[in-house]
């Protein structure tokens, strides 16, 4: 192979190194801000960001039932030199201004960025929060490129993760299926109508997504229990949800 071939093969092999290199900037370059909640008490605003901001801003809004409180700087603001800002519109409605004071920016990554304490009326099932308004800015003033300018992101389906058993009333045996957002410790049990304790269906760390347990109407002495009304009873992380199931033979 003379050398004039050899170069035409390695320019052609640079420019197509060069091109992928320049299409995967695009395909996974983004700027994305959510929120994600906690605790029944507590949400989180998360950024991650594929490109240098200074500056940012957004408007927090949450479902009805819900009362916002006070805010925090989380780990990705934690320098002294990141001042944030919040006017309080009303319950539902927070405005947020982030700035650097020395006009630092905030380097590629993804992690928390504000912590907001809220509370609920006791009869509130289902919360709900949602960003608008999420404009970014680099040091110079320039606007910086955001992919979702509203985002839907959390509900409150603490009630939803234990589903009812089925069939239900049943004979023998019945499926009990539920959902977990991340890997947890669970309790699953089953209680009579007195409480007392009859069978420990689970009691150990499980992976996120569904899961299914069945239930074949026995003790844990392997013992089949009378007809009647039950409880079950799923405690993920000390949140318990219980639910009534009935045996009919």
């Amino acid at each position: 192979m003379t050398e004039q071939k050899t170069c035409k093969i390695l320019r052609y092999l640079l420019a197509s190194s060069l091109i992928i290199f320049l299409q995967g900037r695009l395909l996974f370059a983004q700027n994305v801000m959510y929120v994600n909640k906690v605790s029944d008490n507590v949400a989180t605003v998360e950024f991650h960001n594929s490109d240098l901001v200074a500056a940012f801003q957004f408007t927090l809004h949450a479902s009805s039932g819900i009362s916002l409180k006070d805010f925090q700087k989380e780990e990705r603001l934690s320098e002294v030199a990141w001042v944030v800002t919040a006017h309080l519109k009303n319950d539902t409605t927070l405005n947020v201004i982030v700035i650097n004071a020395y006009l630092n920016e905030l380097f590629p990554g993804r992690g928390k960025i504000i912590l907001i304490n809220f509370t609920k009326n006791i009869s509130t099932t289902n919360i709900q929060f949602r960003l608008s308004n999420i404009i970014l800015s680099d040091k110079n003033g320039k606007s910086v490129p955001v992919d979702t300018q509203e985002v839907q992101n959390i509900r409150d389906n603490d009630n939803h993760n234990l589903l009812q058993n089925f069939p239900n009333p049943f004979n023998p045996t019945t499926t009990i299926s539920y959902r977990l957002e991340t890997a947890s410790h669970v309790q699953l049990t089953i209680y009579d109508i007195t409480g007392k304790l009859v069978r420990k269906l689970c009691d150990e760390i499980r992976s996120s997504g569904n899961h299914a347990v069945v239930w074949n109407s026995t003790n844990d002495q392997n013992q089949h229990v009378a007809s009647g009304t039950y409880l079950y009873r799923l405690n993920v992380g000390g949140k318990v949800t219980t639910k009534k199931l009935t045996l009919a033979r």
